[in-house]
């Protein structure tokens, strides 16, 4: 959660903080991935998140029900495409959305929000892969679906 200062670094914010996403990919398969979705490495929570190219598509919503989402990985290397087809246990993706600040000389890096998902219905080719990222029901999880933009997202102009 962030702390008094990291919202009002949040709420003042032009160009003196990011607001990246991390997304980890945990497999019992393939083991732990960290990506963050801008192009230097970032530390969270004791572990280096490596700047990769990825989209996170949001669900759509139709009629009161609320689809999945779906996560695509670029650049991704044959390792990973034989670790996936061979695989049989369901992965899992924790997405966390991070607020990065500079204050009195360090780099302090603050989890904004931070969802788990299940990784369902991989698919791939030579260069991504992509899987539907479904909510856990027993959570009972409501996604928005706005759009970050700069009149509800600070930041994001």
């Amino acid at each position: 959660m962030l702390t008094n200062r990291g919202k009002s670094k949040l709420v003042g914010m032009h160009s003196e903080a990011f607001v990246p996403y991390l997304i980890e990919i945990n497999s019992p398969d393939f083991g732990i991935f960290r990506y963050t979705n801008i192009d230097s490495e970032v530390t969270f929570e004791g572990h280096a998140f490596t700047p990769a190219s990825f989209e996170i598509s949001p669900p759509e919503k139709t009629e009161g029900t609320v689809g999945n989402a779906k996560v695509s990985i670029s650049a991704v290397n044959q390792e990973w495409i034989v670790r996936i087809r061979d695989g049989d246990q369901q992965s899992r993706l924790r997405l966390i959305h991070v607020l990065i600040y500079e204050e009195d000389g360090q780099i302090k890096v603050e989890s904004i929000e931070d969802t788990d998902f299940s990784l369902n219905n991989a698919d791939w080719d030579d260069a991504s892969i992509s899987w539907d990222m479904e909510y856990d029901d027993v959570m009972q999880v409501k996604v928005p679906c706005d759009t970050a933009d700069s009149l509800n997202m600070a930041g994001c102009a």
